[in-house]
């Protein structure tokens, strides 16, 4: 969520269809969901409709007065930072989590 940037560190999901759009997000502290579409199952004709989610998102965790927390793994879980492209190990890369 690059355009929508927050105040604090969320793990957050994305997902748009042409019916609806969420956004959902969570912290140690917090679970945020935001979703916009139709009851009827009509159709979201406006892009503009698909950007409600994200910022509802944004204005709720920024509104939050929390610490910056996040979790810390426990000594049977190594993180590796990995090229999503590449798969390759990558200091720059996302980081993932595998069970030692």
């Amino acid at each position: 969520m690059i355009n929508y940037q927050v105040n604090t560190t969320f793990a957050v999901k994305t997902g748009t269809t042409t019916y609806d759009s969420l956004c959902i997000g969570y912290n140690p502290n917090h679970t945020i969901l935001s979703w916009c579409g139709y009851d009827d199952n009509r159709e979201m004709t406006l892009q503009t409709q698909t950007r409600i989610p994200k910022i509802i998102f944004q204005t709720m965790a920024n509104y939050l007065q929390v610490d910056d927390v996040w979790y810390e793994p426990t000594d049977s879980i190594e993180q590796v930072p990995i090229d999503p492209l590449t798969g390759e190990y990558d200091e720059n890369g996302l980081i993932y989590c595998f069970k030692k």
